[in-house]
């Protein structure tokens, strides 16, 4: 019927990081696997790469695009890191306490994408980001969208198997 598609989030390949992360949610294998199998089923499926953290998971933007294209995903999107309001000291607290090797240079890379703040709430700039880093993983992102074929055709939902359901008065 076309009446539904599903977007997985998937924010890396490292299975060490994920867990940092997003803890207590699936692995990044059933990720694929759910996406293998809802493509199967003839559901389009895509993959949300968010949130892309440069320096610490942005290397993994073009491995999770293959696989996404090898389990069947049509399109994909990404999302640099936002950190607005109180996320930003947050995050910067969950960075130094998991990745204190990493956390400067991430910090950085974030400031340079966000004009010199970690979070720039300027429309058309919040989501993407501006510079050299976000230019950098757009373009990586756009490369590895080309080379595995993703995003060429647009998504084209239908509403046609829609019925009205009858009264629910009697419900309560």
């Amino acid at each position: 019927h076309n009446a539904a598609h599903v977007a997985v989030s998937i924010t890396t390949l490292d299975e060490s990081i994920a867990r940092k992360l997003e803890p207590r949610t699936s692995t990044i294998a059933k990720r694929f696997d759910s996406i293998r199998q809802l493509s199967e089923a003839g559901i389009p499926t895509a993959v949300m790469l968010a949130p892309i953290i440069p320096g610490l998971t942005d290397s993994d933007i073009p491995g999770l695009i293959e696989r996404a294209s090898q389990a069947g995903a049509r399109r994909v999107n990404m999302l640099p890191v936002r950190l607005p309001h109180s996320v930003g000291p947050m995050f910067e607290q969950w960075l130094n306490a998991h990745f204190p090797g990493h956390a400067q240079k991430v910090l950085s890379r974030i400031r340079e994408m966000r004009g010199g703040e970690l979070n720039d709430a300027r429309f058309g700039n919040r989501m993407r980001g501006e510079g050299k880093q976000a230019e950098h993983l757009h373009g990586m992102f756009r490369l590895a969208v080309k080379k595995h074929g993703m995003n060429t055709e647009r998504l084209k939902l239908s509403a046609e198997a829609f019925r009205r359901p009858g009264s629910t008065k009697h419900m309560f």
